[in-house]
């Protein structure tokens, strides 16, 4: 029984192969970085066979493979993207268990799993980088249809990952129904996303001056930044953006 015991903790790295730490950025503005270091930290019983291994999402090939004695391949999306005399230690065993990966941009935005494994065992851990791509425009504006009503429009271009957006007041009257807003999101072909959000309001609904808020967001890169304008409801409306 202790011997069955012994080869279920070398396939689950349980005590021959285990991962110490897996440090991966979480979220990188795209452009802003020289490079950004993934790093496995690990310890092995018996160096034998030992072998690292990186996986980008779901592939089932690798983008990254260091034979220990041998020199560190950089494969797939990773091709021609990392520095492979990077060394993450000055231990032989250890010197190339890390990515540097050199000018990271959004297409490889997504979840990086390490694999180290020798002749008894193995063990994986994985984490996500997010790399984002802030707004390249954004605008709030108002547009009279017609004397008694104002229709609000937020509009952003050139965002990633796939964003959020809403339009709220903090001024309007008690009995007021809310709008019901029309949202369009599209990706673009190069892989941005432009999103725009409006409202149509009857000024009776409103209270003078009305404050309009717009909320751009991008949830997995906790990323978020706003727009307000000041309506003025009426003919001779007047409006202040900031």
């Amino acid at each position: 029984m202790e011997k069955e015991l012994d080869e279920i903790r070398g396939r689950n790295g349980g005590e021959t192969v285990e991962i110490k730490s897996l440090r991966v950025p979480e979220v990188v503005q795209n452009g802003s970085e020289a490079s950004v270091v993934l790093d496995c930290d690990y310890s092995v019983e018996n160096k034998a066979g030992l072998v690292v291994k990186w996986f980008f999402n779901n592939q089932t090939s690798p983008v990254y493979q260091w034979i220990l004695n041998k020199k560190p391949q950089d494969l797939g999306v990773l091709k021609g993207k990392l520095n492979l005399d990077y060394r993450a230690s000055d231990d032989e065993t250890k010197k190339h268990r890390a990515l540097q990966i050199l000018r990271p941009t959004t297409e490889l935005s997504g979840e990086y799993r390490c694999i180290v494994s020798t002749f008894d065992g193995e063990a994986s851990e994985a984490k996500k980088m997010i790399i984002y791509v802030p707004e390249r425009t954004i605008e709030l504006k108002q547009v009279k249809p017609n004397e008694d009503r104002v229709k609000v429009e937020c509009s952003a271009e050139g965002v990633y990952p796939e964003p959020r957006m809403t339009i709220n007041t903090n001024n309007a009257a008690s009995n007021r129904k809310e709008p019901l807003p029309i949202e369009t999101i599209k990706e673009r072909t190069d892989g941005l996303f432009d999103i725009s959000v409006s409202i149509l309001i009857e000024d009776r609904e409103l209270q003078t001056p009305t404050t309009f808020s717009c909320e751009l967001s991008i949830p997995e890169a906790n990323y978020t930044v706003h727009r307000q304008s000041v309506y003025y409801p009426g003919p001779n409306e007047v409006r202040h953006r900031k």
